[in-house]
This record gives structure tokens, C-alpha cells and sequence, in this order.
């Protein structure tokens, strides 16, 4: 039976909806846990309150199979060596992360993405352009990269899609394919087929 759980690391000042469709998909069989730098429960972006289970100092490493990080304005957390030392660690174990829009910023500054290709918002300035230094950027909607799933803001549904792979969800390609066909509003979908497969 399983018992790791989903990892969502707010902040104040990330985006909490590029993250939503990711959490809809992954909580039935990775329970989401909120962790905010403190511990304090997390305002979004989108109005709703959020209640923190705990702080970046109080993160098992162990109890995650997954890792996901918003994008938004990351000011708040650059200098926050407590993330940088658990995102390491989360690396060292190949556990899954998801990092999306500017969020790759902060695996950038704790030197993660060094010898990795992602992608991200390019909204940066220059002066923080060190920081990349050491990894490869693509100009794709999102970037798959071993244990790192990395995303341009507009692509929060295959972002959601791509970490799923990661976990075997799908019956098959066309399976996947629908799942975001179905969030795009382009189709309907056999929940009653795939839903008990995703939920295993």
C-alpha cells in the first residue's frame, strides 16, 4: 500500500493555480501536504487560504514521492537556505519534482539544474542570469528531464500530464492524451475506465 504523499511547497508571492490541475491528478494516490516557509497557513494568488501542515525545517524527505513547486514572484525565498539543502536532498533520492513557470529559479540558485535542461517563463533579468549557468534551456512548453519536470506557465495541464507519466498513470499514450484533452475542454472522458487505473 502506499504512503507517500505529494509535496506542495508555497510562498508568498507564487501562483498557486499553475499547480491545481497537477494537484486534482496526483492526490488520490499521493496525498497532497502543504508546507509554507514557516508554517503558516498560505494566501494564493487565486483568493483561497490554504492550510500548511508545516515548515521547510519540519519536511521528511522520506514520506514524498513527488515535489511540486509554483511559479509567480520567488523574491521571498532566494535566500532561504533551508529549501535549498531539502531540494537537494529530494535530487540525491531522484524524487520527482515539478517546477513551473519561475519556479526554476529556485532549484537554479541551489545549483540543481547544473548539466539539466528545463524550461521556464524567461522573465528574468540579467543580473541573475549566473544562475542558469551550467544547464541547458529550451524554448518548449515543458521539459522532461529524468526526475524534473519543468513547465512554461500556459503549460500547467501537460505539465500535470508529464508528472503523471512519471508515476505510470495512464493505460496507454492516447489515454494520457485524452486526460488533457478532457482539462482543455476538448473532449469527454471514461472516467470509469482510467480513474480506477490513475487511483491505483
Amino acid at each position: 500500500m502506499n504512503t507517500k504523499k505529494t509535496l506542495v511547497i508555497f510562498y508568498p508571492g507564487c501562483a498557486d493555480y499553475e499547480i491545481m490541475t497537477a494537484t486534482e491528478l496526483l492526490n488520490e494516490r499521493f496525498p497532497i501536504e502543504v508546507v509554507t516557509p514557516d508554517g503558516s497557513d498560505h494566501k494564493g494568488s487565486t483568493g483561497f487560504v490554504f492550510r500548511s501542515n508545516k515548515s521547510f525545517e519540519e519536511i521528511e524527505i522520506d514520506n514524498y514521492a513527488c515535489v511540486l513547486i509554483p511559479g509567480g514572484s520567488p523574491e521571498s525565498i532566494m535566500k532561504n537556505k533551508t529549501i535549498d539543502e531539502i531540494l537537494h536532498d529530494f535530487m540525491e533520492r531522484k524524487t520527482v519534482i515539478g517546477a513551473i513557470c519561475s519556479a526554476p529559479i529556485i532549484l537554479a540558485k541551489s545549483g540543481l539544474l547544473k548539466g539539466r535542461s528545463y524550461t521556464h517563463a524567461a522573465i528574468y533579468p540579467k543580473e541573475m542570469s549566473s544562475l542558469w549557468e551550467g544547464g541547458t534551456f529550451l524554448q518548449k512548453l515543458f521539459v522532461v528531464d529524468d526526475n524534473l519536470v519543468t513547465a512554461q506557465p500556459h503549460g500547467h495541464i501537460e505539465f500535470a500530464i508529464e508528472l503523471c507519466k512519471k508515476f505510470d498513470y495512464f493505460p496507454s499514450e492516447s489515454d494520457a492524451c485524452a486526460v488533457s484533452d478532457y482539462f482543455k475542454g476538448k473532449c469527454k472522458i471514461d472516467w470509469s475506465r482510467i480513474g480506477p487505473i490513475m487511483n491505483k
